[in-house]
């Protein structure tokens, strides 16, 4: 009866270990393709004309972003473009302008994603990450919480 016993113990041990193991590494491979990251191997030139301006939330409890659908001169490729959080930037663009961006470029599927480092438009050049790819309005949050002027 002890033996019984134990090989159901065991048993109820490892199919409780394998459906832990199966559904943690399910989160953990379904979390990933939602995240991208700068990655400036990956980094790209574009000239393009503004197809589409975008506000939209992309990061849960954070300020919406601005996104720009850019359609690129050379080959008419589109790109998603994620500029910054909208208290961030300050100029307008406008449908039909030119811009030329340096960013890093991620594939979601079928879509074209460019995180915005740098953009250029109307004369003027707008850095928006450094050149590791550290967004510039993290050190405008911490500023502002500590009541700090740039």
């Amino acid at each position: 009866m002890e033996l019984l016993f134990r090989r159901k113990t065991v048993r109820v041990k490892t199919l409780i270990l394998l459906l832990f193991i199966l559904t943690g590494s399910y989160g953990i491979a379904n979390a990933q393709p939602d995240k991208h990251f700068y990655n400036i191997d990956n980094e790209v030139d574009l000239n393009g004309t503004i197809q589409k301006i975008i506000i939209q939330p992309l990061y849960k409890e954070r300020s919406p972003f601005l996104i720009i659908t850019l359609a690129e001169k050379k080959t008419n490729k589109t790109y998603t473009v994620e500029i910054s959080p909208t208290w961030f930037f300050e100029k307008d663009f406008h449908k039909g302008e030119s811009l030329h961006v340096t960013g890093s470029l991620t594939a979601k599927g079928k879509q074209n994603i460019v995180m915005a480092r740098m953009v250029k438009f109307g004369g003027e050049i707008i850095v928006l990450r450094d050149k590791h790819g550290f967004p510039n309005w993290r050190g405008n949050r911490w500023q502002k919480r500590r009541g700090e002027k740039r």
